[in-house]
C-alpha cells in the first residue's frame, strides 16, 4: 500500500481520463487489472474503484464518458477493448492484493466479458492479464506493426490483447501465489473450438467463420438432423445501444425475424436457439462457404457477360429476395457484401437479420455507408434496402467500399459515387446503381488539381499535421518511428518550414522525439525503429549531440525477437537499416561509423545470414509481398544497389546487378498476375506491388547504368495506373499516394532521358499527367471539400497523421506533385 495522501495527476485524451501516480516506478510490462462496466454503470463503477486505488501505488485510466464506453464495448474500435472501462497498472508485486480489493468493492456488478483476460471471481467484473504498460512495437512479417514485450532473457511475447487469455512464459500468475487469504479460483469461460460439442452433443463445431467481440460465428454439423449448420453466438452486455439492448437482444430479435421469413428462397432456415453458459446461440442451415466480399477480393470484380459472376444478374437475384422479404413486413437494414453468401453453384443468399425491422420494430444499428443519408434516422423503409443494394452492387463491380470519412453522410454518398465513376464501370451497371440509390447521373468528379488548388490543399493539410504533431507531444505515448509515428510526420513537416508556425512545431516534435528515443526500446530498423528516428533528428538539426549519445550496437541488425536469424527486409531488417546508414553518412560527422554499419548490413545479407520471412504466395491479399519493396526481394535489391554505388566495390556492384536481374526476371509474372481478372488491387501498391518494384528499377537505371530497366519501370507504371481507380486507400504504404510518388519518380527519370536527347520528354509529361489523375482519385476517396480535404487513413474510417498509413504521407505526394519533385522520405 502507498501513502493515501498522494495525489495523482490527471491527464485526458479523446478516450481516457488518466490518473498518473508519481510514486509509480517505470514498468515496461506486467500484470494489469481491468474492470468491466456497462455504459449505464460506468459512473458507479468509477466511484467504487477510486477510493480503493487511493490505498495503492498504481496508474489508472477510465473511459471519459458512458458514450465512449458504449463505443469501446461495441467491439468496432477493437475487440480487445470490450469491457475495459477501467485499466489499472499496479506496482510490481501488488496486482493480487489490489485485484481482491477491487473484487470486494465491486461485488454484484455486471459488465461484458473481457475475452483477453482471466476473471478473478464470478462475483465481480474484475479481470487480469499480463500485458504492456508502455507500447513497444516491431514490424511483423506481414508488414503490420505488432505490440511486443521483451522478457528477462530477451524472449519476445506478443503484447496485443486477443480473444483469449495468454501469458508469457516468464510471468507467474499472482492469483495462484500464496496470500494472506485463500485465492479465489479464476473464472475463465472456455470459447467454443473446432470439434467442440454444444447443446448436449447435438452440434459439433467444425470451423470458425468470424471472430467478433459480440460473439463468434461457427460452421458446424447438426448430428440430429445430419445437416450442415451455422451457429451464431451472442455475449451478454456487449454492443449495448442507448436503450440498453445488447448483442443477445439482437440475436433473439433475429430469431423472430427468421420465423417471420420462414420458407422464402434465399433466406437461411432457422434450426434452433439455445443458451450455453452465459452465452446464447442461434442455429441456421448453412447456405454457403464464402460471402460476396471474400469472393470479390479473391476473384476480382463481377463483370457483365460473365455467366457465373454478372453484376446485373446478382442485382436481379437480390432484388427478388428483397421483394419477398418486404412482403412479410421485414426491412433488412443491413444489406452489404459481408451479409450476402454464395453457395457452391454461385447462387446468393441474404444472411444476418439482427438489426432488421419487423413490423416497424428494430434494434438500433447500421453499417456506415450503406444507409441513405436523405432518409430520417431510425426509420425503416424498403427503399433503404434497395439503396444498400446499390452500394453493394458498386462493391461487386469495383471492389470499392463506400466512403465514410466525412462527418456529413451526403458528402460520403457523393464521394462513393465519385469513386465508382472514376472506376469507369459499364454504363448499364452504373445506371442500375444510380437507380437503386435514387441519385442523379450528374458527374461528381473533382477537378484535376492545378497549382492553385494544390497550394490550398497543402496549406490546409500542413495545418492539420502540425496540430497532430502538437497532440503527439501532449499525449506523450505515441510511436516515434518513421512508419507511423513522430519521425515520419516530423520529416514531412520539415519540408514545409516556410509555413508560419511550422518550424517551431517541428523543433518541438524533434526534441520530444529525441528524449523519447533515449527512453524507449526500439529496434534498429529504418521505418519502425531507431535508424529512421536518427534520420529525422539529423534532418531536424538536433543530431549533433544526439548522434554521439547512441550506442551504435543499437543501430545494427539484431537477431529477430523470437531468436531466429536477422530479418533482411527494408521495413524492419538489414536492407532498411543499411539504407538508413547510407543516408545518415551523407551529413554526419560520424560518417565512418555509418558506412561501417551499412557494410555490416551488406555482409549479412550477401552472406545469407539475414533472411526474408517466407510468405504465402497463394493468399490473394499478399499480392507481391514476397517480391515487393517492403518485405521482399525488391527492398533488398534497392539497398544492394545503393550500397554498390556508394562503396564502388566491384563485388558489391556485382551483387546489386544480380539482385536486380533476379527482380527483373520475376516482374513479368507479377505483371501478369496483376492484370488477371482476379488480380488483387494491392499489386498496384508501394509495399507489396509494382509501385515499389518499379521504383527499384528507376534507381537501377541511374546507379547501375542499365537503361533497359526503365522499360520495366514503365510497364510497372502502366499497370499501377490501370489498377489505381480500384484502390480504396489513399495512403503511402498500400494506397494511391505511393502510386503517385512512383509516377513522379518515373517522370523525372524520363525527363532526364529527354534532356540527353533520347525519347522521353513526352513520356515524362504523360507520367506527370497520370500523377495528377492519382491526386484526383485521392480527392474522390476523401472527405471535406476539394481545397480542405480529410484524408482517410489505412483503415478508411478516420483520419490520422502518420506517414505510411496516414495524412502526412499523402501530403508528401501532393507536395512533390506541386513542386515537380523534391524529397521523398526514407529513400535515396
Amino acid at each position: 500500500m502507498g501513502d493515501a495522501t498522494t495525489e495523482r495527476r490527471l491527464r485526458t485524451d479523446e478516450t481516457w481520463i488518466h490518473h498518473v501516480d508519481p510514486r509509480m516506478p517505470e514498468v515496461a510490462h506486467g500484470w494489469k487489472l481491468h474492470v468491466s462496466a456497462r455504459p449505464a454503470t460506468l459512473d458507479d463503477v468509477v466511484a467504487r474503484v477510486l477510493p480503493v486505488l487511493d490505498e495503492y501505488v498504481c496508474h489508472m485510466k477510465h473511459a471519459r464518458t458512458p458514450e465512449i464506453l458504449r463505443a469501446l464495448n461495441s467491439g468496432f474500435r477493437s475487440p480487445g477493448a470490450v469491457g475495459k472501462a477501467v485499466t489499472v497498472y499496479p506496482d510490481p508485486g501488488g496486482a493480487a492484493e489490489l485485484g481482491y480489493a477491487l473484487v470486494e468493492a465491486l461485488n454484484g456488478m455486471t459488465g461484458p466479458r473481457v475475452l483477453s483476460d482471466m476473471r478473478i471471481s464470478p462475483s465481480a467484473p474484475v479481470y487480469y492479464r499480463y500485458g504492456p504498460f508502455e507500447a513497444t512495437y516491431r514490424t511483423g512479417a506481414g508488414g503490420r506493426l505488432e505490440s511486443v514485450m521483451i522478457g528477462p532473457d530477451g524472449q519476445a511475447f506478443d503484447g496485443l490483447a486477443v480473444g483469449r487469455y495468454r501469458c508469457p512464459p516468464w510471468a507467474v500468475d499472482p492469483f495462484h501465489a500464496v496470500l494472506d487469504k485463500e485465492p479465489l479460483p479464476p473464472l475463465t469461460p472456455k470459447p467454443a473450438k473446432p470439434s467442440a460439442l454444444l447443446a448436449d452433443g447435438r452440434y459439433q463445431i467444425t470451423a470458425g467463420i468470424v471472430r467478433a467481440a459480440h460473439g463468434n460465428v461457427y460452421r458446424g454439423f447438426d448430428r440430429a438432423l445430419s445437416l450442415p449448420v451455422v451457429l451464431k453466438q451472442a455475449r451478454a452486455f456487449v454492443a449495448e445501444d442507448e436503450s440498453g439492448l445488447d448483442a443477445q437482444d439482437r440475436l433473439r430479435h433475429e430469431r423472430s425475424v427468421l420465423e417471420a421469413l420462414d420458407g422464402i428462397d434465399g433466406i437461411p432456415r432457422l434450426v434452433d436457439y439455445f443458451p450455453h453458459g452465459t452465452d446464447e446461440f442461434l442455429v441456421l442451415d448453412d447456405r454457403g462457404a464464402r460471402d460476396l466480399r471474400r469472393d470479390v477480393l479473391e476473384n476480382g470484380p463481377f463483370r457483365p457477360g460473365d455467366p457465373d459472376r454478372d453484376p446485373l444478374a446478382l442485382a436481379d437475384r437480390l432484388a427478388g429476395i428483397l421483394d419477398r422479404i418486404h412482403q412479410r413486413g421485414v426491412v433488412v437494414r443491413d444489406v452489404k457484401p459481408n451479409n450476402i453468401v454464395l453457395d457452391a453453384s454461385g447462387d446468393c443468399h441474404l444472411v444476418d437479420f439482427g438489426i432488421s425491422a419487423l413490423d416497424g420494430v428494430a434494434p438500433g444499428g447500421a453499417t456506415l455507408g450503406y444507409t441513405d443519408p436523405d432518409r430520417p434516422r431510425g426509420a425503416a423503409d424498403p427503399a433503404d434496402d434497395f439503396y444498400a443494394l446499390g452500394v453493394t452492387l458498386g462493391f461487386a463491380a469495383t471492389g470499392l467500399d463506400p466512403v465514410v470519412i466525412d462527418q456529413q453522410p451526403t458528402v460520403n454518398r457523393d464521394r462513393t459515387l465519385t469513386g465508382l465513376e472514376a472506376a469507369e464501370i459499364p454504363s448499364a451497371v452504373a445506371t442500375r446503381i444510380r437507380t437503386l440509390m435514387n441519385v442523379s447521373g450528374e458527374s461528381r468528379m473533382p477537378p484535376v488539381p492545378d497549382e492553385e488548388l494544390l497550394d490550398q490543399i497543402i496549406s490546409h493539410t500542413v495545418g492539420y499535421c502540425a496540430e497532430a504533431a502538437r497532440e503527439m507531444v501532449r499525449d506523450g505515448s505515441t510511436p516515434i518511428d518513421v512508419y507511423a509515428g513522430s519521425s515520419g510526420l516530423g520529416w514531412e513537416l520539415l519540408q514545409h518550414r516556410e509555413q508560419p508556425g511550422v518550424a517551431d512545431v517541428v523543433d518541438l516534435l524533434a526534441r520530444w522525439t529525441a528524449r523519447q528515443d533515449r527512453e524507449r526500446d526500439l529496434s534498429a530498423s529504418l521505418y519502425s525503429g531507431r535508424t529512421g528516428v536518427a534520420l529525422f533528428l539529423q534532418q531536424a538539426g538536433v543530431s549533433d549531440s544526439h548522434d554521439d549519445s547512441y550506442n551504435y550496437d543499437d543501430l545494427v541488425p539484431r537477431d529477430r525477437i523470437d531468436g531466429r536469424p536477422p530479418e533482411a527486409d527494408l521495413i524492419e531488417g538489414a536492407a532498411g537499416i543499411g539504407l538508413g546508414h547510407l543516408l545518415l553518412a551523407r551529413s554526419s560527422h560520424a560518417r565512418d561509423r555509418h558506412l561501417a554499419a551499412a557494410a555490416e548490413c551488406h555482409r549479412i545479407i550477401t552472406g545469407g545470414i539475414a533472411t526474408l520471412t517466407p510468405t504465402d504466395a497463394a493468399k490473394p491479399g499478399n499480392a507481391a509481398l514476397a517480391e515487393g519493396i517492403a518485405h521482399g526481394e525488391a527492398g533488398v535489391a534497392y539497398f544492394l544497389t545503393e550500397y554498390g554505388h556508394a562503396a564502388g566495390d566491384p563485388e558489391a556492384v556485382a551483387a546489386a546487378r544480380a539482385a536486380c536481374e533476379r527482380l527483373a526476371a520475376l516482374t513479368p509474372a507479377i505483371i501478369a498476375r496483376a492484370l488477371a481478372p482476379e488480380g488483387s488491387r494491392r499489386y498496384g501498391s508501394w509495399c507489396r506491388g509494382l509501385a515499389g518494384i518499379g521504383g527499384v528499377f528507376i534507381r537501377a537505371v541511374e546507379r547501375l547504368g542499365e537503361p533497359r530497366y526503365l522499360e520495366l519501370a514503365e510497364q510497372c507504371a502502366d499497370v499501377c495506373v490501370r489498377i489505381a481507380p480500384r484502390m480504396p486507400q489513399v495512403v503511402q504504404c498500400c494506397g494511391l499516394a505511393g502510386v503517385g510518388d512512383f509516377l513522379i519518380d518515373l517522370a523525372r527519370a524520363q525527363a532526364v532521358r529527354g534532356v540527353v536527347g533520347m525519347a522521353g520528354a513526352a513520356d515524362a509529361d504523360r507520367r506527370w499527367a497520370e500523377a495528377g489523375t492519382v491526386a484526383r482519385l485521392i480527392l474522390a476517396r476523401s472527405g471535406g471539400t476539394w481545397s480542405r480535404p480529410v484524408f482517410p487513413d489505412v483503415e478508411l474510417t478516420r483520419a490520422s497523421a502518420g506517414w505510411a498509413g496516414g495524412t502526412s504521407g499523402v501530403l508528401g505526394f501532393l507536395r512533390r506533385l506541386r513542386d515537380r519533385g523534391g524529397v521523398r522520405l526514407a529513400t535515396a
